[in-house]
Parts: structure tokens; sequence; C-alpha cells
């Protein structure tokens, strides 16, 4: 489980963006309610993977309530969003440093080797342009020591497998394929593409020069969970994924800087 701590963090924060952007206080509750456990959990790896002094790039920030929690403990952070100015109370309100980009057409504004550690969370579902420039781009300024953190759903999840066989698409692709490509229209990013196995994104990630050192399988949170209405479903896949942690609905990979072996 989670220690309390972490969760007591992220729910401040959640408090500080809410109060900064009251405009976009259902965005932030749907935001919330599914993501709550989740960057408990990744504040949680960052603390014990990061030294105190690591500069953090964390890609995909908004609604920067992960950036809060990491500047509150410490750690000095830089985030790119593509559309900032959403959130712009809370960056100003906050003083964060974040950058407005577009990670799948523009390069990183940073030189070679500028960070202890790059958050990649929750982003690779989305990309569909060229996965291997932006990869490429976030080896270029990762450190030679550094570590980067992806975390993505997981397409051998017992989950999604039951959503294939009786539902006919993919666990996490929500509602449907079109409205995934209409966020394109109505966010000015895609919605989520398709899934991957960790096996999938930890050899694509080799190739262009990141090792998976540790892969870790997660659950979500709570909300996920009840998903499933009835109780007996619930807890046969709760039993079910703790016998078996790879079929969970998420998986987490550590990456370092390594050689490049495309071709």
């Amino acid at each position: 489980m989670l220690e309390d701590n972490y969760l007591q963090i992220i729910d401040k924060c959640i408090l500080q963006v809410r109060s900064d952007v009251p405009e976009m206080q259902a965005w932030v509750h749907s935001y919330e309610r599914h993501h709550r456990h989740r960057l408990a959990y990744d504040l949680m790896m960052v603390h014990q993977w990061a030294n105190p002094s690591a500069r953090i790039l964390e890609v995909g920030s908004a609604p920067f309530i992960l950036t809060l929690a990491l500047e509150k403990i410490g750690y000095r952070v830089v985030g790119l969003d593509i559309d900032p100015d959403r959130f712009i109370h809370v960056i100003t309100n906050n003083k964060l440093d974040v950058r407005g980009l577009n990670i799948e057409k523009e390069p990183l504004p940073f030189p070679d080797e500028t960070f202890e550690l790059i958050l990649f969370n929750e982003i690779f579902e989305h990309l569909r342009i060229n996965p291997i420039a932006t990869m490429t781009e976030m080896r270029r300024v990762l450190k030679s020591k550094g570590s980067l953190f992806l975390s993505t759903p997981n397409l051998r999840s017992l989950r999604g497998i039951w959503m294939l066989v009786f539902h006919h698409k993919g666990g996490h692709v929500r509602p449907d394929i079109y409205e995934e490509y209409k966020k394109l229209e109505l966010f000015g990013h895609m919605g989520h593409v398709r899934e991957y196995t960790a096996k999938e994104v930890s050899t694509f990630l080799a190739r262009v020069g990141l090792e998976t050192r540790q892969t870790i399988y997660r659950f979500y949170d709570p909300i996920y969970q009840a998903q499933l209405k009835a109780k007996t479903l619930q807890t046969i896949e709760k039993i079910f994924c703790v016998l078996f942690p790879s079929f969970r609905p998420l998986f987490s990979l550590v990456c370092v800087k390594g050689s490049k072996c495309d071709g």
C-alpha cells in the first residue's frame, strides 16, 4: 500500500490546483478521481530513486499536481505541456518552471545531458507521429547516469484481455478510437493510440538507447477497481493480479541511458 504521507501531499496539491483554476473544477475533479493514487505512487518512486538534488523533467505535466508535489519535497522540476496556459494561474501562483512544447513535433529546448530524471508517465500511449524521434530526444537530455520512468497501460492485463474477448476493444481506449482521435480537435493532443505490453515497450526503448533496469506492474486506483460492479469479480481480479503481477492494468519501466542499437 502507498504510505499515507504521499497521498496527503498529493491531496494538498489537488486542493491548491482547484483553488488556482476554479473554472476547471470539473476537469480537475475527473482527473484526480482516476489518477490520485497513481500520482502518489509516482511521487513515492521519485522519492525512493532520485537524489534530493536531482533536476527533473516532467513530460505532460498538466494539471501540475505532481509538479507541485515534487517541488514541495525539494526537487527542481521543469514541466512540459502542449498547452500550459490552461493552467496559467497554477504556474504563476506557485512559480513553476513550465515550458509549452509539442514533444512530437519540436525538439526539447535543453542541452544534452541536462536532467538526472525524466518522468514520462501516461504519455507513451498517446504518441502517434514518431515515437522514435520523441524518445531519442528524451535520451539526449538525460544525463549518463540518469533514469527515465515510463508508465503506460498494460495491453496484457487481465482487464484488457477481458475487454478484448467480451467487448471487442482494448481495456484503456475509452470510449472508442474515434473519440480518442477527436481529442486532437478538442484539446490539441491525441487520446490513446494503442496499448502495449511491457516487453514491447522495453524492446522499443532499447533500440533508441534506453535500457530497462526494472519493470513494475501496478494497479490503478480504487476507482478503476470499482468499475467492475460485481464484488465477486473485483475480488477475483484482485487475487489473480496479486498472484500474477504481470496481468495488472499498468506497468512502469525504470530505464537508464545505454547504447543505441537501432537498425
